[in-house]
């Protein structure tokens, strides 16, 4: 940035959602930005609850780890959680993983793995939310989304 600076570029513009506090970024490139625009987050604090969640309903620990993210009792204890947090969370829940690959082994263990109920943990997802699974290409994300506005 200093050297595109340096030749006299008369604006440098950036934009994203996550480049704050704008101070550090400054800092971090070197550059002083006179004219600032920063909007606060459409999201009040009242609104969100981040946290760690170390063990499930049953007292399984909750650990992806790479040797304990294919062990059966794992994904059936984070899919039981979810479904915990889905009766007691309005609205929508955010849920990321480390990875597409152990995304992809969850939802498929609880569409088809074990169950110990009439439905599977899948199902009782689907009960209570809509999910919307991103898609691994960017590109297909809108479709995504118009398939959950209409419903599962």
């Amino acid at each position: 940035m200093l050297d595109i600076a340096k030749k006299g570029v008369g604006s440098i513009i950036l934009t994203s959602g996550t480049l704050s506090p704008m101070d550090s970024l400054a800092q971090e490139l070197k550059l002083d930005f006179p004219v600032r625009l920063e909007n606060p987050h459409v999201i009040s604090s009242n609104q969100l609850w981040a946290g760690v969640v170390s063990t499930g309903p049953s007292g399984y620990v909750l650990n992806s780890s790479y040797h304990n993210r294919d062990v059966p009792e794992y994904k059936q204890e984070l899919g039981n959680a979810i479904v915990n947090f889905s009766r007691v969370v309005p609205e929508a829940l955010l849920i990321f993983f480390p990875s597409y690959y152990l995304m992809d082994s969850c939802i498929s263990f609880w569409k088809n793995g074990c169950q110990r109920n009439s439905m599977t943990i899948w199902e009782r997802i689907c009960k209570l939310k809509k999910p919307v699974i991103e898609p691994k290409d960017s590109s297909l994300f809108p479709a995504a989304m118009q398939v959950s506005n209409r419903g599962l």
